[in-house]
């Protein structure tokens, strides 16, 4: 017995088998990606294959804004949002810990890298910036060891 709703037509057997088996093949797919990611994670090593620690030891920053100041105007806003890759997971939760005064200092960093080290018409030197965000984070963390990885990195016109 096929109820029909509407205007549709009731499907025939075939195409019923057809989406079924989409169906089946959607699910398949879906349940051996997360079993193949749930497996590569879970090794039980600190480091990935490509080199940076896995998520425990990265501790994310608040994107942060600041005003771009030359010849006494605001040229731009410069934002960056990032993640501090901390050596080990006992660094990772001291971070967090610090994290007001961390802030502090990176908004400071960021600030005067803004106002010395930005040109609107060039392209962001992203290596001096990443030294200026390491430089902070190591002096008030009295460890050295620590990675910055760019989330986001933009310089907006005013």
């Amino acid at each position: 017995m096929n109820i029909s709703y509407g205007s549709q037509k009731p499907r025939s057997k075939a195409t019923q088998r057809k989406r079924v088996r989409a169906i089946y093949m959607a699910i398949l797919g879906l349940v051996l990606f997360t079993s193949t990611t749930s497996l590569a994670s879970s090794d039980g090593k600190n480091m990935s294959g490509d080199g940076f620690s896995d998520k425990g030891t990265l501790v994310a920053i608040e994107p942060v804004q600041v005003s771009i100041i030359q010849d006494l105007a605001i040229q731009g806003i410069f934002i960056i949002d990032f993640y501090v890759d901390a050596p080990e997971s006992r660094a990772a939760r001291k971070l967090e810990f610090l994290m007001p005064r961390l802030r502090d200092a990176y908004l400071r960093g960021i600030n005067e890298f803004a106002n010395h080290e930005i040109r609107i018409e060039r392209p962001v030197n992203l290596d001096r910036l990443d030294l200026y965000l390491i430089r902070e984070t190591e002096a008030i963390m009295n460890e050295t060891g620590f990675r910055i990885l760019f989330k986001q990195v933009m310089v907006q016109k005013r």
